[in-house]
């Protein structure tokens, strides 16, 4: 996974994209298990345009609904982003003193867990591939979680930005005709005096 989000990072060269961008690009985007060319799901891309709209129109690439989304768009290659402090890794030593189980299996129960697992995928497999659709087989959260962020201007605060920026036009501009004037000034006067000096001569 973190390879095909590097790859769309150096697509973009941003940290956050339009939905439009990213969807573009990750049609386009092979992984091992997903072939490209390929037209992505009305679901994948109504999850897309959600994230983007609750982060003012851009989806940020570092982010867990993302993550998530590109979980739903690569789900073999990656892994579901948990939501902080729900879940809490544990060694196997630390998992056997708190449970009290042993954290070996008998071979009947490995034979078990592989059936399962093997039953489990060939329905998700074959859901693929009548609708090419994975939203009944994947779970999703709609928490998030940034990595990082910027922190979003409020809109007094961009007016106030604005109207700052208005100002400093205005000085400038005043400060640039009074220059012009000053000039012309000058040049009135030095001529003024050189045609009175003329007239004095003659």
């Amino acid at each position: 996974c973190e390879m095909l989000l590097g790859a769309l990072e150096r697509e973009l060269e941003a940290p956050v994209a339009k939905a439009s961008q990213i969807a573009d690009l990750v049609s386009r985007l092979p992984s091992p298990s997903v072939e490209a060319p390929r037209v992505l799901p009305n679901s994948l891309m109504l999850r897309l345009h959600q994230i983007a709209k609750a982060h003012r129109k851009r989806v940020p690439l570092h982010s867990r609904l993302f993550a998530q989304w590109m979980h739903h768009a690569y789900p073999r290659e990656c892994p579901f982003p948990a939501v902080s402090g729900t879940t809490k890794p544990m060694s196997a030593a630390d998992w056997m003193n708190a449970t009290g189980n042993s954290a070996s299996l008998t071979q009947e129960e490995v034979d078990d867990f592989v059936k399962s697992a093997m039953t489990k995928m060939d329905e998700v497999q074959m859901k693929d591939l009548v609708d090419s659709d994975w939203e009944s087989t994947l779970p999703w959260l709609e928490d998030e979680e940034l990595v990082f962020s910027h922190p979003q201007a409020s809109l007094l605060e961009e007016l106030t930005i604005i109207l700052r920026a208005v100002s400093i036009i205005a000085v400038v501009s005043a400060t640039i005709n009074a220059v012009i004037s000053a000039v012309f000034f000058a040049r009135r006067t030095v001529r003024g005096d050189v045609d009175k000096k003329v007239a004095d001569k003659e």
